[in-house]
């Protein structure tokens, strides 16, 4: 059996992290991540200057996945903050046998501080932090019935535990 797993969320949030630790639990999975694909092409997950390739090859290799015939998880590491997206890849997730939505539901502000935790190469400036947030739609109803399940997650850093003082 095959399974794609969408992530969704600002960055920040910990969807790079979620989709390192589901690989550590289940060994036959794959990550095609679009910050991955950026440094690859271009040295710099923050280099955004050719970004038509970087989405060509993310979705080819989703598809390259999603032909395979053996047991595997994949997972798709992007923001996917329009529903519109969250329909192109169940849509494009076809062929695999489940597909599941990971729907970061976390604060902005606790995103943009785990955002700012990070290596410098990583931090999206506060700019485009503003942006991704007016760009962030919540699920639709259609969205949610194209998949076979949505997993909701809600675990931030100890660090933003204690700084907004989080029990």
């Amino acid at each position: 059996m095959s399974a794609l797993y969408l992530l969704c969320g600002l960055p920040g949030c910990g969807k790079t992290t979620w989709a390192k630790n589901f690989k550590e639990k289940h060994p036959n999975t794959f990550v095609v991540s679009s910050d991955a694909i950026r440094i690859e092409l271009n040295g710099n997950q923050q280099d955004f200057t050719n970004e038509a390739k970087v989405w060509e090859l993310f979705d080819s290799r989703l598809e390259e996945y999603s032909l395979k015939e053996e047991d595997i998880n994949v997972i798709a590491d992007s923001t996917n903050l329009k529903n519109v997206y969250r329909e192109h890849y169940a849509e494009k997730g076809a062929h695999f046998d489940k597909k599941y939505l990971v729907y970061f539901d976390i604060p902005f502000e606790i995103c943009d501080f785990q955002n700012k935790m990070r290596t410098p190469d990583k931090v999206v400036t506060d700019k485009a932090m503003h942006h991704l947030e007016k760009e962030w739609e919540p699920l639709s109803d259609k969205v949610i019935s194209l998949y076979d399940g949505v997993i909701v997650c809600k675990a931030i850093t100890q660090e933003a535990k204690e700084h907004f003082s989080i029990k």
